[in-house]
């Protein structure tokens, strides 16, 4: 039997839950300001999570999971946001999650050195990642939950998950004036896309999944599952359906989407704007995603040009002049930077077309015969060391690398550059951007030896 305990399962999702535990067998300690009693495996405790630290070890010898219930809807402008209700909102919802966390963590690992793997369930809202007026105060708050769930999660791993259900608005007392009238209830049903407003026992059920089923539990931590239309796992296990094409197979697709398939399933590619400037000085440039690390002493580079055109002003420009550039591209700048592979006229200028900055490196007799792009935060010149031409009609370009510029907060002691920091972007497939999520640095791999894994991509190695 597992013993759980639900902070705040007087009402809403928490007593939902707390029914949905007690009908599966589970034994619930719950805890509330105005007490509940319940058929069961039950005990309820009157007392503030909030106000002060709650400690369950008089009640049990261990915890395989906490859910942590309480939290607040203050709605106003940032202009009407005062002092005095965000520490409040934040004292609700992120300090009474963390110290009822640290009062019991004794017992949730007490669970996981009895073999098992206990649970913590936090909530958020939607509104963290979503972005909704009138939301700043419990947004912040909330947005304090989802690093404190990530965090312990890093911590507490293996023995315990931490995982955050971040719901939009449900039917619960505490959005009861949010709903107040048929109309309030159809307008917040109308933002869904499954057109109504969720349940409080959805949610409970929700809260559950995360905290329990072998679908989430086993095998996630540190997340906060955004659930905007109906509860169901996250991560629920699924048939392994996978589409097996043979060489025929490939050659027989359409021709759009053979190369949409092909370009993707290489995995993620830099995205990088190569530019270059003919012998008049007039730019062009065009993203690619085809760049990649030849080797660092000497400092080489290569990159793929399609097989040259009438319009392949880039490489006309790099095959007279020999040297080009290459410019990171970012989250703020990607939608200008993928405008560059536009078929524009040779007269004129990409630079100029899509609003972007030409940036040149050096001056006098020593500035560089190419530009860059002012908006990055990574910049390379290069010169044309080999110019390859490949089966397929394509050339690879060998460019030996004369001079970089880049964000200097971003490199770590040891010289790695964390490109996550810079906001850079990668490419899946000829037009699908990603941003970057950190995951670890690992030391070198040794065979007698598991790698050390590091979060702080600042720290460097030895």
């Amino acid at each position: 039997m597992r013993t759980v305990a639900i902070i705040g399962d007087s009402k809403g999702i928490g007593l939902a839950l707390r029914e949905q535990l007690l009908a599966g067998g589970d034994r619930v300690i719950g805890v509330s300001r105005t007490g509940a009693q319940a058929p069961g495996e039950y005990t309820g405790l009157v007392f503030d999570a909030v106000a002060h630290p709650c400690d369950l070890s008089s009640f049990t010898d261990r915890l395989d999971g906490l859910v942590y219930c309480p939290g607040t809807i203050s709605l106003k402008p940032v202009r009407g946001v005062k002092p005095e209700q965000m520490l409040e909102d934040f004292k609700i919802n992120a300090l009474g999650f963390l110290q009822s966390v640290q009062a019991n963590l004794k017992l949730l690992k007490a669970a996981s050195s009895q073999g098992g793997v206990s649970s913590v369930v936090g909530f958020s809202t939607v509104a963290v990642q979503t972005g909704m007026g009138f939301h700043a105060s419990i947004a912040a708050s909330k947005g304090a939950v989802e690093g404190l769930v990530r965090t312990m999660a890093a911590e507490f791993a293996p023995d315990i998950r931490v995982n955050a259900v971040a719901p939009s608005l449900t039917d619960t007392p505490l959005a009861a004036a949010l709903l107040s009238s048929d109309a309030k209830r159809e307008a917040s049903a109308d933002r869904h896309p499954l057109k109504r407003v969720a349940s409080a026992r959805r949610r409970g059920c929700c809260s559950c999944i995360f905290a329990f089923t072998c679908g989430c539990g086993h095998y996630r931590s540190g997340h906060a599952g955004r659930q905007r239309d109906e509860c169901r796992p996250m991560s629920t296990p699924k048939e392994d359906k996978r589409r097996v094409l043979n060489l025929g197979d490939i050659e027989s697709l359409p021709q759009r989407e053979r190369a949409r398939l092909i370009n993707s399933i290489s995995g993620f590619k830099s995205a990088n704007i190569v530019a270059t400037a003919n012998s008049e000085g007039e730019t062009a440039c065009c993203i690619v995603s085809s760049v990649v690390h030849l080797g660092s002493n000497p400092a080489l580079m290569g990159v793929v040009f399609r097989p040259p055109g009438a319009d392949a002003h880039n490489y006309q420009n790099l095959s007279v002049s020999g040297c080009f550039t290459l410019s990171h591209v970012t989250a703020g700048m990607y939608t200008a930077a993928h405008q560059t592979s536009a078929r524009y006229a040779e007269e004129v200028s990409e630079f100029d077309a899509v609003g972007l900055t030409p940036h040149w490196h050096g001056k006098g007799e020593a500035q560089f015969q190419a530009p860059a792009v002012a908006e990055s935060p990574v910049r390379m010149g290069l010169t044309v060391a080999e110019d390859l031409v490949l089966p397929n009609g394509c050339h690879f370009v060998l460019g030996a690398v004369q001079w970089v510029d880049f964000q200097s907060e971003a490199q770590a002691a040891d010289g790695f550059l964390d490109l996550a920091a810079l906001d850079t972007v990668c490419i899946g497939g000829l037009d699908a951007y990603h941003t970057a999520s950190r995951l670890g640095r690992l030391s070198y791999a040794k065979p007698d030896a598991a790698p050390e894994v590091r979060t702080d991509f600042m720290k460097g190695w030895d």
